[in-house]
């Protein structure tokens, strides 16, 4: 998998700046390094604030992932904590179509809270429902980032350790796109707990 999305059509989530990759942005951003500082600083702040209310924090749920990702890229995107209104594909992966990501966040919301927001953890049900949001990629760009701390409060909110991924590491890396590969083509899991089961 690339790191570059393929969208279709135009609308306010696919203009580019022109001749760029780079999504027009609040703060007009125009170069790939800089977009990435801010984008790494935004994150660690929205970490840093959520983790900072894990005790007040009741549901897990979509409303909570959308907080999470509207605090991260508010300040760059109009649309940061809106469910996606595009088509998104990466190389061969077609992630959910739009139309269909509110019922689907909806019925995880419900699964959510029927294994009580994962208050008896497993492992195995955490790896569900991540492999869950990357099939609905729900949001535009930010997807990855915003599943990951959703998924480490997921982890805090119940008393266990967060997930820490290894830091520029290409093997993990290509594991981790075949895991997810697994995941939105073949409904498959298994790939991706072994190999979350290996950071534990």
């Amino acid at each position: 998998m690339t790191d570059r999305y393929y969208v279709s059509g135009k609308h306010p989530e696919n203009k580019y700046y022109p001749d760029t990759y780079i999504l027009v942005n609040k703060l007009n951003i125009k170069n790939d390094e800089l977009l990435t500082e801010f984008e790494n600083m935004a994150l660690a702040r929205t970490v840093e604030y959520f983790y900072s209310q894990i005790e007040k924090i009741d549901k897990l749920d979509s409303l909570l992932l959308k907080s999470i990702h509207k605090y991260f890229l508010e300040k760059l995107y109009p649309w940061a904590g809106k469910f996606r209104t595009v088509t998104l594909k990466k190389d061969k992966t077609t992630f959910a179509m739009p139309q269909y990501i509110p019922q689907l966040m909806s019925d995880l919301d419900n699964k959510l809270a029927d294994d009580k927001y994962l208050k008896k953890f497993s492992l195995k049900k955490l790896v569900y429902y991540k492999c869950e949001l990357i099939s609905i990629h729900p949001f535009r760009e930010g997807n990855g980032r915003t599943i990951r701390l959703f998924c480490d409060l997921l982890c805090l909110k119940n008393g266990v350790d967060r997930i820490h991924y290894p830091d520029n590491n290409n093997d993990f890396t290509v594991s981790y796109m075949k895991a997810s590969e697994a995941a939105v083509l073949k409904a498959n899991c298994e790939p991706m707990y072994k190999l979350l089961k290996t950071l534990l």
